[in-house]
Parts: structure tokens; C-alpha cells; sequence
């Protein structure tokens, strides 16, 4: 079950350009080989408290976390494209935000749902 956490600053007061981006984000997850849309968990999670260097004024930070096994070329593509469409939306300040993606596996046995009881 692939998650899709995004962080942000609250100084990105856009709740909609937010939604948006998060339904960009899943999508594009949906869409890589290997992903199922209908798996995949996303949230945001706004941060009140917070500091981004001196010369930022927010953030957007995207982790994404998914089952060990796929291929470094694989995680490194989803990276890729994630932060793409991060930098690209405008709507949320462009060049003026920190934008990151994290990609991180589950580690083997770790990730246990109510289905596992």
C-alpha cells in the first residue's frame, strides 16, 4: 500500500492549489509502472511550526513510502517526476519554495494492516 505524505508550510494558506496538488501527485504515482491508484494513500499535513534557511519563505515536501523491491531506477523516476510537478504548480510559489521528495520502503514485515490480523 503505497503512501503519499506532503508536507507544507502554513504560509501557503492555498487550501485548493494544495488539494490539487496532492490529486497531481497520486495520480502520477497511479500512473508509474508498478503502482495502483486505488492503493495509494495521500494526505497533507500542514506545519505551523517551522524554518527553511534564510532566504525561503515555505516548503513543500512530498514522502513518498512504499513496499521494498523495486528497482533503484524505478524510485529514482517517481522522485523525479513527483518533484516536477511540485516545481512546476505555480499556484503555490514556483521558484520561492523548498520543494523535496523523499522515496522510502517499508522495511520488510513492518507495514502490518488490519487485513494482516
Amino acid at each position: 500500500m503505497p503512501h503519499i505524505i506532503l508536507e507544507y508550510s502554513s504560509n501557503l494558506g492555498d487550501d485548493d492549489a494544495l488539494a490539487y496538488l496532492l490529486d497531481r501527485l497520486h495520480d502520477a504515482l497511479g500512473d508509474t509502472e508498478s503502482f495502483e491508484s486505488e492503493r495509494i494513500k495521500s494526505r497533507a499535513v500542514r506545519c505551523d511550526t517551522y524554518h527553511v534557511g534564510a532566504d525561503r519563505r515555505g516548503f513543500v515536501h512530498a514522502t513518498v513510502l512504499f513496499s521494498a523491491g523495486r528497482p533503484e531506477a524505478l524510485r529514482r523516476q517517481v522522485a523525479r517526476r513527483l518533484l516536477d510537478i511540485m516545481r512546476s504548480d505555480a499556484a503555490l510559489g514556483g521558484a520561492d519554495i523548498a520543494n523535496s521528495v523523499e522515496i522510502r520502503q517499508f522495511e520488510p514485515g513492518m507495514y502490518v494492516t488490519e487485513r494482516d490480523e
